[in-house]
């Protein structure tokens, strides 16, 4: 989830503040949150300030200026790039406010939707991407948007080769489970097996006569 310098390919959704019980309950103390979106998604994620400032010193880095400047009262998000409202080539702004639901809020995170980003924007996407390259391309120079495409051509290739791996290790560990089921069934079949035949064994065995009763004169009962 990084961008082609290797930050993590987000942007800030929203800052508030909720409040949290301490010492038993007796003293009320405010804690600030921040939540974020990767951008050509609606997937978000929320932690407290404190957490994303000790856990991920890079998603820090982004969230730390706009943070001060909410902290400062300053209502407007801080905006890396060109926004979407200053540029041409988007005049619907239905079309601003759909690409801004998928966290894309500038020309520069349109540069760099990938196909899967391309199907959720919808009808159009393909040239609106394609201007926007040609724009970053015409603002910056041409080798830092093939850059950036190669930076995440190449994040999604090391991606790939981490879901095969993966999914080998899934298969090999279901062709694991399959085996020792196979074996329990087949030692279940031997025991069932060598069960029978212990019965027939047994049912074959000739029964013991029984004892004559005696009469209390010791003359055998003619019952007998």
């Amino acid at each position: 989830m990084s961008d082609e310098y290797g930050k993590p390919n987000i942007v800030i959704s929203r800052f508030w503040t909720d409040h949290e019980s301490v010492n038993g309950g007796q003293t009320v103390k405010e804690i600030d949150y921040c939540e974020v979106a990767k951008r050509g998604s609606t997937a978000v994620m929320a932690n407290k300030i404190a957490r994303w400032k000790q856990d991920n010193w890079a998603i820090w880095a982004i969230i730390e200026p706009a943070y001060l400047a909410w902290k400062k009262g300053e209502s407007e998000m801080p905006v890396d790039g060109t926004p979407l409202e200053a540029w041409p080539a988007i005049t619907s702004k239905g079309m601003i406010d759909h690409l801004k639901i998928l966290n894309i809020r500038t020309v520069e995170h349109l540069a760099l939707a990938t196909s899967a980003d391309a199907e959720r924007i919808g009808m159009g996407a393909t040239r609106l991407i394609t201007l926007a390259r040609a724009f970053v391309e015409s603002k910056n120079g041409s080798s830092a948007v093939t850059a950036a495409l190669a930076e995440r051509d190449t994040l999604i290739q090391r991606q790939q080769l981490e879901i095969d791996d993966l999914r080998s290790t899934v298969k090999q560990l279901a062709a694991a489970l399959a085996e020792r089921d196979t074996l329990i069934q087949r030692q279940q079949a031997e025991i069932d097996d060598l069960r029978r035949t212990v019965e027939q064994l047994a049912a074959a065995m000739p029964k013991s006569p029984s004892k004559p009763k005696m009469t209390p004169m010791g003359v055998p009962s003619e019952s007998n």
